[in-house]
C-alpha cells in the first residue's frame, strides 16, 4: 500500500536587505523570512547573545526595531534560524 501524495516545500534561508539607523536612536533590520522561524539576537561584543525576538515562519519582509540601539556604544546584530 502507499500513502496520498505529500507536497514538500523548500524555504531559502532569510536575506538581508536593509539596515537603518533613523534619527530616532533606534535600529531597524529588514530581511525575508524565508518560510523559516527566525531568532534575531543582539550583542555588544560578538560573544556574548541576547535574544532580541523571535519570529514565527514568515514568508514576507520582517521589519525589527530595536530602540535600545542608542544606549550602547556597539552593538550587533545576527539572525538564526530555529529548527
Amino acid at each position: 500500500a502507499t500513502s496520498a501524495p505529500a507536497l514538500l516545500a523548500v524555504a531559502g534561508p532569510p536575506h538581508l536587505w536593509a539596515v537603518c539607523a533613523p534619527g530616532s536612536g533606534e535600529f531597524r533590520l529588514s530581511f525575508s523570512g524565508g518560510g523559516l522561524s527566525c531568532t534575531v539576537l543582539v550583542s555588544t561584543n560578538l560573544t556574548n547573545w541576547e535574544v532580541l525576538t523571535n519570529l514565527p515562519p514568515v514568508t514576507g519582509p520582517v521589519e525589527v526595531c530595536d530602540p535600545e540601539m542608542a544606549l550602547r556604544p556597539s552593538r550587533f546584530y545576527r539572525v538564526r534560524i530555529n529548527p
